[in-house]
């Protein structure tokens, strides 16, 4: 019997990791596809960027990227 409650626990996890008690839980799929219905259809562009949004900032480095990169 405790075998059994401990196989049917595992096979709880397992569905609860794969998302079988929250059907409607945020995932990729379901963001970017309220990104399109929310702003349409933008063929030829990437869904979360076709509406075209810019960010602009600042970076100073502190120098201890350049092993990592060969940026200016």
């Amino acid at each position: 019997m405790v075998i059994g409650v401990v196989i049917a626990g595992i096979d709880r996890l397992f569905l609860y990791v794969g998302g079988w008690f929250a059907p409607h839980a945020l995932s990729p799929a379901t963001m970017i596809n309220t990104f399109e219905q929310v702003n349409g259809s933008h063929p030829g562009f990437r869904r979360n960027h076709a509406k075209g949004v810019c960010i602009n900032g600042y970076f100073e480095s502190n120098g201890r990227g350049v092993a990592l990169s060969k940026a200016k």
